[in-house]
């Protein structure tokens, strides 16, 4: 299932502006060192746009509720984000966003969720 975000202006015209982004494939076909330099340099424009960036990313809770609504689910579980939280969507839906595991943030995101019987899902801190 493919859940619906709020993409900002900027981030939609990063993506326009590439005429042919590679794909999956044509990335995997490439050799290891061809591949490294392609994640290296995505991982520069995505660390350079987080600088610059002044709203996060985020799911929209009205189509997250309906979709979890058409798939007559009750709970969505999504992540490697960095702003880890629960959000109630309704009185019986809820959306719990996990963390990106960044050991080195301040706080430490290096969470993970339980669940346990008669008590439900809870996050727990992996680092003190």
């Amino acid at each position: 299932m493919v859940m619906p975000c709020v993409w900002p202006i900027r981030l939609t015209k990063t993506f326009a502006d590439k005429s042919d982004p590679p794909s999956g494939k044509q990335i995997f076909w490439r050799n290891p060192c061809q591949r490294l330099k392609v994640a290296r340099d995505l991982r520069a424009q995505s660390e350079a746009l987080k600088k610059t960036q002044t709203a996060w990313v985020d799911v929209d809770n009205d189509a997250a509720l309906a979709c979890l609504k058409q798939h007559q689910a009750l709970l969505l579980i999504h992540g490697h984000t960095h702003q880890p939280a629960l959000h109630t969507l309704s009185a019986t839906h809820q959306r719990w966003v996990l963390s990106d595991w960044d050991a080195q943030a301040t706080p430490s995101r290096a969470q993970m969720l339980t669940w346990q019987v008669g008590q439900g899902f809870s996050r727990q801190d992996l680092l003190p």
